[in-house]
């Protein structure tokens, strides 16, 4: 039996409406692969070896991006584009609609792209060593947002809400502290302009 159905739970349908990777400046690209293992490069421009028959954590090996320079040569293929949306999406929101579903766009948000990018060891620290490098990830990431969420509420999507998604803790608390959140990640206190 269906377990929505049988529990009378609302069934939410996740698109993800945009690609928010680099790949203008870190094209797919296959480093090794064995029957055990593949190492790529994600848009992102993270070298990673992934598993393929056992379920584990997979490993990066090296990101393109590790400081403030490095950023400022690859940033400009953070750039909005209808390209980034999956043709698809019409069609797929149309159905879940036909179905009742609640369909959420889900996005990421700065902290969720900026470690993936940086890497999660190298974020913290240069969270700490050059505060601006990172309000710049974060700033450009959420103009990036805003504008392809645009692009895809003009479409004529069918949603009912917008998912940001993080994974910002571990089981004995947050990976940075609540005012470095605040700084970086929060909305902007009364008074100023909204990013959304």
């Amino acid at each position: 039996m269906d377990v929505y159905e049988f529990l009378g739970l609302d069934f939410i349908c996740g698109i993800h409406p945009f690609d928010d990777g680099l790949s203008d400046a870190f094209p797919y690209t296959v480093y090794e692969e064995t029957d055990e293992y593949k190492v790529d490069r994600n848009p992102y421009g993270v070298k990673v070896k992934y598993w393929k028959n056992r379920y584990t954590t997979h490993v990066e090996l090296d990101h393109a991006v590790k400081d403030r320079n490095d950023w400022e040569k690859v940033k400009w293929a953070l750039n909005p584009s209808e390209e980034r949306i999956p043709k698809d999406i019409i069609e797929i929101s149309k159905k879940a609609r036909e179905k009742g579903h609640f369909i959420t766009l889900n996005c990421s948000e700065p902290y969720w792209f900026s470690f993936i990018l940086l890497g999660m060891g190298n974020f913290c620290v240069q969270l700490k060593i050059d505060t601006e490098f990172i309000e710049d990830i974060c700033q450009r990431y959420m103009e990036f947002m805003e504008k392809m969420l645009k692009m895809v509420i003009n479409k004529g999507v069918e949603w009912d809400g917008i998912w940001v998604f993080s994974d910002m803790a571990y089981k004995n608390g947050p990976m940075f502290s609540p005012s470095d959140y605040r700084r970086f990640f929060s909305a902007p206190p009364q008074g100023d302009k909204p990013v959304l």
